[in-house]
């Protein structure tokens, strides 16, 4: 089974997400990152290709932290809301008790705050750890790469876009790393 590594970033009008796939044999350097896959919500047909990608057949879909952040970004996305209602899930889900009365909107769409995308296959990397992921970086010696667009900015800039996608890669380029000198060592003796 192909292991795919995927993560969100999400703004008040657009999203992202980026996947890159495991080599089988685990051997790779940080040139992965140009050959990852990068869906944008103002890309025409984002979400269908969104959902393809990560209910292909034989793949595995891997994150740190997909089971409480991502997973439920990609179902927003596949119930076809909009880049602002997936926005105000985002916010549900990072900071509920803020958030939740907010307004008629943050209301109806609370319960999906707490959905995840069904029918596909995944691995939760924080399932056997504590911490986030740039701890994670951190102890690996990899660069703790943070974006600098703030990530309530209304109107991005493709130059803001291309900061946030190269954060993105990076952290998926992390998880990789992440599952490769930790998890697949731990869960495959």
């Amino acid at each position: 089974m192909k292991l795919r590594f995927f993560d969100f970033e999400v703004f008040p009008h657009w999203w992202c997400c980026t996947f890159g796939d495991m080599p089988d044999n685990m051997e790779f350097t940080e040139d992965i990152k140009d050959s990852f896959i990068v869906v944008r919500s103002d890309q025409a047909n984002a979400r269908d290709t969104l959902i393809n990608l990560l209910k292909e057949p034989d793949v595995c879909n891997c994150g740190y932290n997909i089971k409480f952040y991502d997973l439920m970004i990609a179902n927003a996305i596949y119930q076809g809301f909009t880049p602002e209602q997936v926005k105000i899930v985002n916010d549900l889900i990072i900071r509920p008790y803020e958030c939740k009365w907010a307004s008629k909107e943050h209301i109806r769409l609370q319960p999906f705050a707490n959905k995840r995308l069904s029918g596909i296959v995944y691995e939760d990397l924080m399932d056997d750890s504590t911490g986030s992921l740039k701890e994670k970086e951190s102890s690996l010696g990899l660069n703790i790469l943070e974006s600098s667009v703030s990530f309530d900015k209304e109107d991005l800039t493709e130059e803001d876009m291309q900061d946030v996608i190269l954060y993105n890669k990076h952290d998926v380029y992390a998880s990789m790393i992440f599952y490769k000198e930790v998890v697949a060592p731990y869960a495959h003796t």
